[in-house]
Formats: C-alpha cells, structure tokens, sequence
C-alpha cells in the first residue's frame, strides 16, 4: 500500500505539475489578453484621433481648394504687369519733362544772358553819354569861371 499511496502520490506530483504549469499558463495568457485590451483601447483612442483628424485635414483641403489660387495668382500678375507699365510710363514723364525743363531752363538763361548782355551795352552806352555830358560840363564849368575870371578883370581894368 505504500507503494500504491507512493505512486498514488508521485502520480498526483505529476497532475498538480502539470496543473501549475497550465495555471501559469493562464495567468500568462491572462497577462497578454489584459495587455491586449489596454493595445485595442488605444487603438481605438487612436483611431478615433485619426478620423477627427481626417475630418479636419479634408475640411482643410475644401477651403483650400475654395481659395482658387490660379484666379488670385493671375489678378495678382496683371496688378503687378499694371504697376510695371505704369513705372515705365512714368520714367518716360519724368524723362520727357526733365528734357522739357532744362531746355525751358537753357532757353530762359539764354534770354536772360541776352538780356544782360543788351543791359549791360545800354548802361555802357550810358556810361559813355555821362562821361562825354562830365567832360563837356567841366570844359564848360572852365570857360564859365574864366569868362567870370576875365569880366572880373575886365571890371577891374575898366573901373580903375
């Protein structure tokens, strides 16, 4: 009986190592399926991110898409042909009236060294008269005062 409750005993040995590694098992299975919860909880947490951001990026692309860019690009070309046209045709302006203004400026100096040139030849001309008017006032301030000198003298003689 002994040997019986020996092998009785050995054989229960044997279950009960079977039975710990089958609960070992489990408890690792049970480990691994928690692990998988908390994995398909986040994946469904990031899924659910990703379709809201899937929401947002196509409303992004609808008003994107709204905006019409080769529209705005080709106003925005002619504006920017139209102010380039209208600095050229200011350039020629300034060009053609810097040229009208200096010659209106050299005509005018020109006229106006005329004009000093004709002043200056009449005031020479004056000049000339004046001097010419003192020389025949002083040659007759001199016959005066020697007519005067001789009808003195002539007095003198005539009453002594």
């Amino acid at each position: 009986m002994d040997d019986q409750l020996h092998v009785a005993l050995a054989t229960l040995e044997k279950e009960l190592s079977k039975l710990k590694k089958s609960v070992d098992y489990i408890e690792s299975a049970k480990t691994s399926v928690e692990a998988a919860k908390k994995i398909i909880t986040q994946s469904k947490e990031l899924s659910l991110q990703v379709a809201n951001h899937s929401a947002n990026i196509e409303k992004l692309i609808k008003k994107i898409d709204k905006v019409d860019f080769p529209s705005r690009l080709d106003k925005i070309d002619i504006v920017i042909v139209t102010i380039n046209q209208n600095i050229t045709n200011l350039q020629t302006r300034l060009e053609s009236a810097e040229k009208s203004l200096k010659d209106e400026v050299n005509h005018s100096a020109k006229d106006v060294l005329a004009e000093i040139k004709k002043q200056s030849d009449k005031q020479l001309e004056i000049s000339t008269q004046i001097s010419k008017v003192q020389k025949a006032n002083t040659i007759m301030v001199s016959v005066i005062i020697f007519l005067i000198v001789l009808l003195g003298l002539l007095i003198k003689f005539t009453v002594v």
